[in-house]
């Protein structure tokens, strides 16, 4: 994913680069100064929270996956950061809300029925920990 015409697009896709040279800790520092500098960005949110995700850095994490969905509803990608991240931090209620968000607001008929098969898991989920 590369960021072509946007004005952050050098030092984004840099961020890229050497998260793909394997500098994991320099790629995010390369995101969370362009996510200050460009606070309305969902690309930089999105990828930042992929980033700090793969890394475990969860807390770290969840606001840039909260900020990436909020900027781009209708992004299949920024949910599923959003939805992992949620999930991993064992905030299935809440990963399960923003299942459901998004499953509303695809047109793709693939995508609901995926997103469908998503929240029957984890409705599941929680009914077993009920039990």
């Amino acid at each position: 994913m590369k960021a072509h015409g946007k004005p952050f697009a050098p030092q984004f896709d840099a961020a890229l680069d050497l998260w793909h040279s394997g500098d994991p800790e320099a790629a995010i520092a390369q995101l969370e100064a362009l996510a200050v500098q460009y606070p309305n960005e969902a690309a930089i949110h999105g990828m930042l929270a992929g980033y700090l995700w793969e890394e475990g850095r969860l807390l770290e994490a969840r606001p840039h996956a909260e900020a990436a969905a909020k900027l781009s509803p209708t992004s299949d990608l920024a949910a599923r950061f959003l939805f992992h991240v949620l999930y991993d931090l064992g905030d299935k209620r809440g990963a399960l809300h923003e299942l459901r968000r998004f499953r509303g607001s695809t047109a793709s008929e693939e995508l609901r029925e995926e997103w469908s098969n998503l929240i029957r898991q984890v409705e599941d989920e929680l009914r077993t920990a009920r039990d």
